[in-house]
């Protein structure tokens, strides 16, 4: 993360990797598409957030060569939602039980 503008109820992990159901993990997959989300949160706080994600190749692409890529979301309340998928902070401190995405033990 590069800039984090306090947004109310939102809390990502400063320590660690975040929940790979976030839209900017999901953007890297495909390239050039911009994403649109709304997400929420697990807990009390069930704040609805709409996430736009997008990410595309960074410096020179050539043949034989791995592109390096760059991925960027924004992230603000979402103004009109009809649902939200839940994500989590992190696979460590998220609360929600029998995720897919899970890669390591929750400690609550």
């Amino acid at each position: 993360m590069t800039f984090q503008k306090p947004v109310l109820d939102f809390r990502l992990p400063r320590a660690g990797a975040a929940c790979p159901l976030w839209p900017l993990y999901q953007s890297l997959s495909q390239p050039g598409r911009v994403l649109r989300r709304v997400v929420r949160l697990p807990g009390v706080a069930r704040t609805p957030f709409e996430c736009f994600a997008i990410a595309s190749p960074a410096g020179d692409v050539a043949y034989g060569v791995e592109p390096r890529m760059i991925a960027t979301m924004l992230v603000r309340v979402a103004r009109n939602y009809d649902q939200s998928d839940v994500v989590g902070p992190g696979c460590r401190v998220c609360p929600v039980e029998a995720c897919s995405a899970r890669r390591h033990p929750s400690l609550l």
